[in-house]
């Protein structure tokens, strides 16, 4: 039992630990660390289940509270025998025991919490991981950029650091409720209000995983926009330099040739696919007015262009695909490779490779608007030999009515 008790004050201290480094990575270093209240609030639903410490009256409970856990003195204390007006009455438990309660039924809502609160500890490590790579990355930025502006080195803010720090509150604060709602679980397990808990358990818990997701997802876009200097809404003429490799810079040289089709001898750029768009639109309309054979040279020539661009679309995506394995870690990862190496060339190549998946999603949707013009080419093809039969068929029969009209009435 004394292991136990060692395993959780061991595993509260960890928590603790990480935590005051996770929300100490967002303060400036002008701020000093303070205890915010949904710490507090988190630290007291722990305490009130693991350590499960009875006390025979509420005023015990209090004074206990307001002598151990509360970091700041509380400026509310309730007058002597009102102890229901204090507002830190929400933070006692009032616990009915039954002698004929299980060992099981009392030792498996710990268990619980402590294995809710080892992955809770995880997440929270594997979030100071990627805020310590944050930091890493902004004192390479800034210690290449003093010998450049030394009387401003202030590093630009992204929204998407913000809206992280947002996020980890929040999750702070469900992991509060649900610890919570673990405890009102484990007095009654078998009520309705325990089926309660336990649905509610259930949202907290899924609502808990969707946020330590979008967290995950700021942090790594906060990334990009450290190395993409691209996300400051105060700072956007702020030039900041930022530890990226060549490979990099070869993906974003091809995407930009793949995009951008400058006319020959100018400055300006084409967009094919309105280009094409249009020149199709306009034969169709000519067509249609007046349809003469010449179309069908003119609609050919236009499917085999069509034709030709998809099939330089295909090449191009497969270039970026030979790009991915080309330059995959993955790829040269052998034992006498450099671990460091390898970790800082793992860590690029996800920039790397989302660079080289937007590009794809774009040549994607280039291939299909391709594909629907080609489509709409045939489908004008087919329409223009019908109507070139119809005026034919029509040209026939009044040649051979002027032919019978003719013999009849030339002899007179």
């Amino acid at each position: 039992m004394k292991s136990g008790q060692n395993h959780e004050a061991f595993l509260l201290s960890r928590i603790f630990t990480v935590s005051q480094s996770l929300l100490g990575a967002f303060l400036s270093n002008e701020g000093r660390l303070e205890h915010h209240q949904v710490c507090k609030r988190f630290w007291g639903s722990v305490d009130a289940i693991l350590r499960v410490h009875k006390y025979p009256s509420p005023e015990e409970a209090l004074d206990h509270w307001h002598k151990v856990h509360m970091r700041t003195p509380c400026l509310h204390h309730a007058k002597k025998g009102r102890v229901f007006d204090d507002p830190c009455f929400v933070w006692i438990r009032c616990q009915k025991v039954e002698e004929s309660r299980t060992l099981r039924s009392r030792e498996d809502p710990k268990n619980e919490v402590v294995s809710c609160l080892e992955l809770f500890y995880e997440g929270l490590q594997d979030m100071v991981e990627r805020t310590e790579e944050l930091h890493k990355l902004v004192m390479s930025v800034t210690s290449l950029g003093d010998s450049v502006n030394c009387h401003d080195s202030r590093p630009h803010l992204p929204n998407s650091i913000v809206e992280a720090f947002e996020r980890i509150i929040g999750l702070f604060v469900l992991k509060a409720k649900e610890i919570s709602w673990m405890n009102r679980l484990a007095v009654n397990p078998d009520s309705l209000y325990g089926r309660h808990a336990e649905r509610r358990l259930m949202d907290l818990k899924r609502n808990g995983a969707a946020i330590s997701e979008r967290v995950r997802n700021h942090l790594d876009r906060a990334k990009e926009d450290i190395i993409l200097l691209g996300t400051s809404k105060g700072d956007m003429d702020r030039i900041i330099i930022a530890p990226i490799g060549p490979e990099f810079l070869a993906v974003a040289l091809i995407s930009n040739l793949q995009n951008n089709i400058s006319k020959q001898g100018t400055a300006e750029t084409v967009d094919l696919i309105s280009h094409y768009r249009s020149h199709t639109a306009r034969l169709r309309f000519n067509t249609n007015r007046k349809p003469k054979r010449q179309a069908f040279v003119e609609i050919h020539a236009l499917e085999e262009e069509l034709e030709a661009l998809q099939m330089v679309v295909a090449s191009q995506q497969g270039l970026l695909r030979a790009y991915q394995r080309l330059f995959s870690p993955v790829t040269f990862k052998y034992p006498t490779t450099d671990w460091i190496y390898y970790k800082e060339r793992k860590s690029l190549f996800k920039l790397e490779s989302k660079c080289v998946r937007r590009q794809q999603r774009r040549l994607a949707e280039r291939d299909r608007a391709l594909g629907l013009l080609r489509k709409k080419v045939r489908v004008l093809r087919d329409e223009t030999k019908q109507r070139i039969e119809i005026l034919d068929e029509g040209h026939g029969k009044a040649i051979r009515v002027f032919t019978i009209v003719t013999l009849f009435f030339l002899p007179l």
